[in-house]
């Protein structure tokens, strides 16, 4: 196995299963020296040390990972989509060398859905029907705003007084819920 390879397959060994990383055997040899210790100090640095061997860091594999990913993969065929396929966080792949695009605020994350534009709360107040009534679905669909702006929008709207609360709709005959409906007044 080459340095590159065993890299590659440490980090993804660690990656899928974390506890694979914890060396039992020098768990044991420092829980046995830990019963044997007398002094409070000694204590501690086992204790600490004893923490660390438990819970060990994907830091050092990472790095050794990102060293040697990208040239492995290129020799051995495999793709980018492969290592996100099998959970490798894009932002390590980047990091890597790799070309993962990522979307939003989150790094790391590959998302297909686009964001929804932003749209103000007057853009959704002229939405709202002079007459008749609506549901939130109805006003989302119209100004093309996220649900959440929407809602509480009306939720001023109707603390305003400009927006009464209808009850819900005893036609609707879709799945889940009723939708609430609201009238301007």
């Amino acid at each position: 196995m080459t340095s590159q390879e065993h890299a590659v397959e440490r980090y993804m060994r660690a990656l899928n299963d974390p506890k694979s990383l914890v060396d039992e055997t020098e768990v044991s040899a420092i829980e046995d020296k830990l019963a044997k210790a007398n002094s409070p100090l000694e204590r501690l640095r086992l204790q600490s040390k004893l923490q660390d061997l438990r819970s060990p860091s994907l830091e050092g594999l990472e790095d050794d990972f990102i060293a040697n990913a990208q040239e492995w993969a290129e020799t051995n065929g495999v793709t980018v989509e492969a290592f996100l396929a099998e959970g490798v966080p894009a932002d390590v792949l980047n990091r890597a060398g790799f070309k993962v695009k990522t979307r939003g605020r989150r790094k790391g994350t590959v998302s297909s859905r686009p964001r929804a534009p932003r749209v103000s709360k007057n853009v959704i107040r002229e939405h709202i029907p002079a007459k008749g009534l609506f549901t939130v679905a109805q006003l989302v669909a119209a100004c093309q705003g996220t649900e959440a702006t929407v809602r509480k929008t009306l939720q001023e709207e109707i603390d305003a007084g400009n927006v009464v609360e209808r009850g819900i709709d005893e036609t609707y005959e879709g799945r889940g819920k009723a939708p609430v409906r609201y009238e301007h007044v």
